[in-house]
């Protein structure tokens, strides 16, 4: 026997790991909370999901917040 309970559900598939890169990418040096999440929805994803990889985003330091909206570091 096994301690793992037995499922017939198939395994969830991964989440694409660079997902974060490629918005970035495509927007501009400055960008607005606004236009991030259309960009994020514009990929398929939910406003939620956006809110997050904003979130992401400030945590590793891959945006500054500034007083009207966002600038990337690099």
């Amino acid at each position: 026997s096994t301690s793992l309970p037995d499922t017939n559900q198939p395994p969830a598939s991964m989440h694409c790991f660079h997902r974060l890169d490629g918005i970035l990418s495509s927007l501009s040096r400055k960008f607005t909370y606004t236009e991030f999440v259309q960009t994020v929805e514009n990929t398929g994803m939910s406003e939620s999901t956006g809110k997050r990889l904003l979130r992401k985003a400030l945590k590793l330091q891959y945006l500054v917040k500034e007083e009207n909206g966002y600038r990337k570091k690099r």
